[in-house]
């Protein structure tokens, strides 16, 4: 078992800037943090989740979040990834309102696609979401979200 975390922040300007986060990891045991597979399985297994964003402050209090969002799973053996094998995509809008310095109100657009390599079960869902973001402290942050969603399986 192994794994790999890389991230990077760029500020192109004191209104945009760029993240990104790498997470690569080779594993046996499921990966119950990660909701990547059948709980009760052991297998080899790749997964990744790898994501991008840029945010642009329009004004002082107000601004936008892009980003991008990429899953991937890869079972070694074929009788588990013939179901579980998958890339999983994910684009979101998201709107920062800054309530007071400490506290963000959010508003956020996210639009999910599953493709199973050959499980018959790829779907799409968009979600509708609002909610918070507070600073506790420097480095604790609370973000809470609430919304609804709208999944749709392909193969119906």
């Amino acid at each position: 078992d192994g794994n790999v975390t890389m991230s990077l922040t760029h500020n192109f300007s004191t209104r945009l800037s760029f993240y990104a986060s790498i997470f690569a990891a080779y594993q046996t045991a499921p990966n119950f943090r990660s909701n990547v597979g059948p709980e009760n399985v052991v297998s080899d297994h790749f997964y990744t989740t790898d994501i991008f964003s840029l945010t642009y402050h329009w004004f002082p209090r107000f601004s936008m979040i892009t980003s991008y969002t990429f899953n991937r799973v890869k079972y070694a053996q074929a009788s588990i990834g013939n179901s579980q094998d998958r890339i999983d995509t994910t684009l979101g809008e998201q709107f920062q309102f800054s309530l007071t310095h400490r506290t963000n109100l959010v508003g956020e657009y996210r639009f999910e696609m599953i493709n199973y390599d050959t499980a018959p079960t790829d779907s799409t869902t968009h979600f509708i979401l609002a909610g918070v973001n507070h600073n506790l402290t420097e480095h604790l942050i609370v973000h809470a979200r609430g919304g609804e969603s709208f999944p749709s399986l392909e193969n119906d």
